[in-house]
């Protein structure tokens, strides 16, 4: 499922970044602005893929968990 997810996210993240290096000078400020949102967006949905990867290790245990008390103040 990850590759399946982070291949498309890779070529999507890796266009847009040559379009916001200049590729095509004409660009608007819109048009840029629209870009820089994809962009972002792009590295919000690979941590999210990233974080569901990690959940999904600490259910196999893959991943060791380190619990200790604490004081939460409000």
């Amino acid at each position: 499922m990850a590759h399946e997810l982070r291949t498309p996210l890779a070529s999507i993240k890796e266009g847009t970044n040559l379009l916001l290096k200049g590729i095509g000078e004409e660009f608007k400020e819109k048009r840029q602005e629209v870009l820089t949102i994809i962009a972002e967006e792009s590295n919000r949905l690979t941590d999210l893929v990233n974080s569901l990867l990690d959940l999904s290790k600490m259910e196999v245990g893959m991943i060791t968990l380190n619990f200790e008390t604490s004081d939460i103040k409000p």
